[in-house]
């Protein structure tokens, strides 16, 4: 094999590998759990600022069973809102401890931010008719 077939198919693999190796977002089971049981879902993991920035604008559809999660480096006041968000979500504050902050339920598409009451580390959005369906309030564990 010559030197440039090997220096092609270096950077083929290389660009191969990249390819693989980057998702756009991993996925990872969540656990809501209180007085109506152990509800899981599989959740979208969003853990950069352009994934955090993008959510679930422009979907139009999602399972009963998914949502996103979105981890961020520490606890604080992060606002959401639903702009260009056309499913009808619940926004879960979760703080350290796992356990749920606050829960809202805004208009899809509007640009009103919410804002939990205190520093929240995690946010799972989830379908707003499965929140209520599941009783999602304050105090309830996310675990994942």
């Amino acid at each position: 094999m010559s030197l440039i077939e090997r220096v092609m198919l270096s950077l083929f693999l290389i660009v191969l590998i990249n390819h693989q190796t980057i998702s756009p977002l991993s996925k990872t089971n969540v656990y809501i759990i209180n007085e109506r049981g152990t509800n899981i879902f599989l959740c979208e993991v969003a853990k950069s600022p352009d994934q955090w920035q993008r959510g679930l604008m422009y979907r139009k559809t999602m399972n009963t069973n998914e949502g996103m999660l979105f981890i961020f480096p520490y606890s604080s006041y992060i606002p959401f809102w639903m702009k260009n968000t056309y499913l009808s979500l619940a926004i879960i504050f979760v703080d350290e401890e796992n356990e749920v902050v606050d829960v809202f339920y805004p208009k899809p598409l509007s640009t009103n931010s919410v804002y939990p009451s205190k520093p929240s580390k995690y946010v799972l959005e989830i379908l707003s008719n499965v929140s209520t369906k599941i009783n999602v309030k304050r105090g309830d564990i996310v675990l994942f």
